[in-house]
């Protein structure tokens, strides 16, 4: 049944209903002054206008977190999406975010049929053997039922609010308005770019009303852990999907935080907290894909040790450059580099214009000697992350948006696996998985395109620089550099540079052959002798008559 569009006096009228439920709340919360800003006065009664609640004395960030609750499930939505990107807020608000609850009240199961009928073109009974009329969970965006189909599978149909769309479509339209509003009217919000963070938010919203898209995401869960037997995907059946409607497998287990009855049933916590982190860092370093919201409901122990995952809507993914990237920072960082940890955040960066190098290497480097100071067992690779990001957030780096989800993707797994083993060292198995995940990366047709790119760059160096190098010449010898300077031995000096940048030359040669030679002789490229590439000792041989030449005319000229 197609949806009805709503007339422009409707939505206009929606709208001032919703900006009226807005003002009402932030005035119960005592923020009379945002409404204020907001241009909000006029949407309450006449006798509320002047005065607003008592000023909740909390601090801010649990104010503000009340403050969407009393909003309604597009808002909190938007607020635990919020909590996915560190790099925009001050982590007091981050940590209050994570705390929102999702929770929402049950729909009734005559809104539910109605929902299953339109989308999939018949009610529950006839689509499913059994069809638990009990919600299973009711969140802010939609409510899962239990149910089985007839062929025995027990699965989870996950059924969306009715009329959640329009609620979050008006939610954002009045997002960006107000954003839009205290830009113009409050000068030192407009450099926070808050229409267009209303913008990213209300695709983000939108994103989540997509189920075919968490059955994607899930399809494709599946496939990169095919050949990892302790892990669970679901499988989502298509023919019982559409954008509203979602049913997958039934995972059962227990949550990953019931450590008493983990310990009941008989699991190997050390064992669960091995496989989680590798579980988890699989998805970053070999993958480039990975959960973005994983947390401890998220995560179910099922028997054998095994590991299940659920919930796919929101994902994170990786190009084979971030990757990389993203794998030598982390090595950068664990082996006490800042000059190489910067050096990597800020490829990393969507523009560097604006960003002090230098203090941020300087704050990079102080984090750093703080957290090598910990023992290595003891050291928390999340509350590194956590105060990385603080950084981060000061020096206002733009980060890409899957920065801040992997972030909390680390934070998560590390807190889930040291509930399962207190002592577990997370930062060890990052180390070892990083390492072995960089292998890939050397190869060498991983290599030769930034090989060749770089010498296609030195050869056009070395092509124009006599010239160049002769027009300045030139122009000292003709005595037009504005300095005061006298030119004496001018020959002398010019067969001094011409020295210097052959060996410079030669040099730059020797050391890409090296290096060069040095991939290929680890790299699986034959033909071999002695178990080593004889391309790779070809190129040894070659760097080794050429350095020696070089070695022996600084030596033979005496400089």
């Amino acid at each position: 049944m197609p949806r009805l569009t709503s007339s422009p006096i409707h939505r206009h009228q929606r709208l001032n209903r919703r900006l009226a439920e807005i003002a009402k709340v932030l005035a119960g919360h005592g923020w009379g002054f945002l409404i204020g800003h907001l241009d909000l006065q006029r949407f309450l009664p006449r006798g509320e206008r002047s005065a607003s609640g008592a000023i909740n004395e909390a601090p801010l960030p649990e104010v503000v977190t009340a403050v969407l609750t009393d909003l309604g499930p597009s808002f909190v939505k938007a607020g635990q999406l919020l909590s996915t990107r560190p790099e925009l807020l001050p982590r007091a608000y981050v940590e209050a975010l994570e705390r929102l609850q999702e929770s929402g009240p049950p729909v009734s199961i005559d809104d539910v049929r109605r929902i299953v009928e339109e989308e999939l073109g018949a009610p529950p009974e006839d689509l499913f053997a059994e069809f638990d009329e009990i919600p299973l969970a009711s969140a802010s965006l939609a409510q899962v039922h239990r149910a089985r189909l007839h062929d025995g599978t027990d699965v989870v149909v996950k059924v969306q609010r009715p009329d959640i769309r329009d609620v979050v479509e008006t939610d954002v339209e009045i997002a960006i308005r107000l954003a839009k509003l205290l830009e113009e009217r409050v000068p030192d919000i407009k450099e926070q770019r808050l229409v267009a963070k209303a913008v990213a938010l209300g695709d983000m919203l939108r994103g989540e009303l997509d189920f075919t898209r968490e059955y994607r995401n899930a399809d494709r869960f599946r496939v990169n852990f095919a050949e990892v037997s302790y892990v669970r995907i679901p499988k989502c059946h298509w023919n019982l999907t559409t954008p509203r409607v979602l049913t997958e497998d039934y995972v059962g287990g227990i949550r990953a935080s019931a450590i008493e009855e983990i310990e009941t049933a008989g699991h190997s916590r050390r064992n669960l907290a091995r496989k989680v982190a590798e579980c988890t860092l699989k998805q970053i370093y070999i993958d480039g894909f990975f959960h973005g919201d994983l947390h401890p409901g998220n995560v179910r122990i099922l028997p054998g040790d095994q590991i299940g995952l659920i919930d796919f809507g929101i994902a994170g993914e990786l190009s084979r450059s971030d990757q990389r990237e993203l794998i030598t920072a982390l090595l950068s960082f664990l082996n006490k580099d800042p000059d190489g940890f910067t050096t990597h955040i800020l490829r990393l960066a969507e523009e560097e214009e604006g960003i002090d190098s230098h203090a941020l290497r300087q704050d990079f480097e102080d984090l750093m000697n703080e957290a090598h100071e910990i023992p290595a067992a003891s050291r928390s690779i999340g509350e590194v992350l956590r105060e990385t990001m603080g950084v981060i957030f000061r020096h206002r780096l733009p980060l890409p948006a899957w920065f801040g989800l992997l972030v909390k993707t680390y934070i998560a797994s590390e807190g889930i696996c040291r509930r399962l083993d207190p002592g577990f060292d997370y930062a060890d198995v990052a180390r070892r998985m990083a390492s072995k995940a960089m292998s890939p990366h050397l190869r060498l047709q991983e290599i030769l395109p930034g090989l060749w790119s770089a010498l296609q760059e030195i050869k056009e160096l070395f092509k124009y620089l006599p010239s160049r190098l002769n027009r300045l010449l030139e122009v000292i010898s003709r005595g037009e550099l504005t300095a005061d300077v006298r030119h004496e031995g001018l020959d002398e000096l010019t067969a001094a540079i011409q020295r210097g940048s052959s060996r410079i030359s030669s040099g730059t040669i020797v050391a890409g052959l090296v290096l060069a030679s040095a991939i290929l002789v680890q790299a699986d490229v034959g033909p071999w002798y002695e178990g080593y590439s004889i391309i790779g000792l070809i190129g040894f041989f070659f760097a080794a008559i050429l350095g020696g030449w070089v070695l022996i005319d600084i030596v033979r000229r005496g400089r």
